[in-house]
């Protein structure tokens, strides 16, 4: 067969409309990231980690905000590299052309993860919790947690948080950047 037979016939299978029906139960055995595109101001983001874990974060076109998390307080570096791996792909959907983040072997140092992009710049990555620590005391004792405030509630947060791990970065370390896990 010839290449352009070849790439006719997987253009006519890719061209198909399939329609797929399940019953039952559907499951996730890795983790699923499902984000709501609009137009109108509102925005979602679902994660499920397994039968386990689930994150639901909505922001309604009034600039209120809601968040649940269901599961266990993450410890230490943990989701970190989950965090990192969001973080790569919005940056590569603006345009960059990151690698995969991976875990850095040395946590000690303060880098989380680490990332590449073609032309050999490293991005060291640090990940930091915004929410307040009342928040992870509520899931790790109930299992669950669920706040609402506003995006002005959200930003302030950040930006503390943002503070608070410059606070202790050196200042002659500028290989780090910060990034939120929220």
């Amino acid at each position: 067969m010839s290449l352009r037979s070849d790439l006719s016939r997987i253009f006519r299978f890719l061209s198909k409309s399939y329609s797929i029906s399940l019953g039952g139960r559907v499951s996730c055995s890795g983790t699923l990231i499902a984000k709501k595109i609009s137009n109108d101001g509102t925005d979602s983001v679902r994660i499920e980690a397994g039968s386990s874990q689930s994150v639901a974060s909505d922001l309604d076109s009034t600039g209120s905000t809601t968040l649940s998390i269901r599961g266990k307080s993450p410890q230490n570096e943990e989701g970190a590299l989950l965090v990192c791996q969001i973080l790569i792909g919005k940056m590569n959907e603006l345009g960059g052309s990151w690698s995969t983040p991976f875990l850095n072997p040395d946590f000690e140092n303060g880098i989380d993860c680490i990332a590449k992009n073609k032309s050999g710049d490293v991005l060291n990555i640090q990940v930091t919790r915004a929410a307040p620590p009342a928040l992870w005391k509520e899931l790790s004792d109930s299992g669950s947690t669920n706040s609402m405030g506003s995006v002005t509630d959200a930003v302030s947060l950040l930006i503390n948080a943002i503070r608070r791990k410059v606070a202790k970065t050196p200042q002659n370390d500028r290989s780090l950047s910060p990034r939120l896990d929220i």
